[in-house]
């Protein structure tokens, strides 16, 4: 079981697409014995919450789930909280110029 806190009750989550309910709320995944995450069929969870307030940004947790033998398994975690005030942040562009040509 694992809580799920937003900065601003009232939030929509979501995980792989799939309407949950609104937050705060308790989300059952299925682990090992050692809290990691179980493949049920996919090679990763996806948890989002949605903005409650214009300005406020959709916030994304990934978790992988190791679907194919081998790869790598996250623990899960007791608690999530998503911030709803972080802004998204845009990758910084780079331009290499070379002078001498």
């Amino acid at each position: 079981m694992v809580s799920v806190e937003t900065s601003e009750p009232g939030a929509r989550i979501e995980v792989n697409d799939d309407y949950l309910g609104k937050a705060p709320l308790t989300l059952k995944v299925w682990g090992d014995k050692k809290r990691r995450f179980r493949s049920l069929g996919g090679g990763h969870i996806v948890i989002k919450a949605y903005p409650v307030q214009a300005g406020q940004s959709v916030q994304t947790k990934i978790f992988r789930t190791g679907g194919a033998p081998f790869t790598p398994v996250d623990i899960i975690p007791q608690r999530l909280f998503f911030d709803l005030n972080l802004q998204t942040v845009e990758p910084v562009k780079r331009y290499d110029v070379n002078v001498n040509q």
